[in-house]
């Protein structure tokens, strides 16, 4: 087998797409995941680009290829020529590395770890509408810029409870951190995991861990939903700190605070 590093361009990738006649079906999503590293600047050159069999038919690398048609960017990149037909059995068949993996091998930012990568996630589809894919890149940049908020969502439980500790709720309470102090948000963290108020003031909190517990598939449902439970969830969070004796959590869909990503 023979490598070289080649720009491929728009054109180029269209050519080599011709012969492409027997590959798995291409996935839409990765190919506009690709498209935008490529329009921002954020695709990174490594070992993986494309490659052709020795019999000169197309061998990997589809969506790399597709991508560089959609985005009209021009990407350097390696490729190959002389896989052996039957190495195609090989070919992609190995675990894919989660988010999280891919930052922790980089050793660009040692502290994200899963619920950071989760929180960083919902933070982005929250509060920025014009991203529309997360790569691994995109994920470091807006933690590193709101490091405080991912931290404090990431670390504020000490266990696992299902519809309270998921990453809606997690980064809802991380933001609230910002604005109304790290000290009560633990303690309004730590009510939410426990069940147990400190005081008879402490209602907002239990009004919440009810309604998550009764409603623990919200963070799943759909994106729509997802952004409204974290209206409430902070809606609740401001009401526990002004001890509030609400008897219902707020139906507003709007989150009462934004952060610059």
């Amino acid at each position: 087998m023979q490598t070289q590093m080649i720009e491929v361009t728009p054109e180029l990738a269209n050519e080599w797409l011709k012969k492409n006649l027997h590959n798995r079906v291409l996935n839409k999503k990765r190919v506009e995941k690709y498209a935008q590293e490529m329009i921002e600047g954020k695709w990174m050159q490594s070992h993986q680009g494309v490659a052709f069999y020795v019999d000169g038919g197309f061998a990997d690398g589809q969506h790399r290829l597709a991508a560089i048609i959609r985005s009209k960017k021009s990407i350097v990149m390696p490729v190959t020529w002389g896989v052996p037909r039957e190495a195609s059995i090989a070919i992609d068949s190995h675990q894919i590395r989660g988010t999280n993996q891919a930052i922790a091998i980089s050793g660009v930012a040692p502290w994200i770890g899963k619920n950071e990568v989760a929180i960083t996630k919902f933070l982005i589809r929250l509060f920025d509408q014009s991203i529309s894919t997360t790569s691994a890149q995109t994920i470091v940049e807006y933690a590193e810029k709101n490091k405080d908020i991912v931290q404090f969502g990431a670390k504020c439980f000490s266990s696992h409870k299902p519809g309270i500790t998921n990453a809606v709720v997690r980064a809802s309470i991380g933001v609230c951190s910002r604005f109304e102090g790290t000290q009560e948000m633990q303690r309004f963290a730590n009510i939410l995991l426990s069940g147990m108020p400190e005081t008879s003031e402490d209602k907002a909190a239990i009004v919440l861990r009810e309604h998550l517990i009764r409603n623990a598939q919200l963070a799943s449902v759909g994106e729509s939903q997802r952004k409204i439970l974290a209206a409430k969830v902070m809606r609740a969070a401001i009401s526990f700190k002004r001890k509030e004796l609400i008897s219902r959590v707020s139906k507003s869909e709007k989150p009462p605070y934004q952060i610059d990503l």
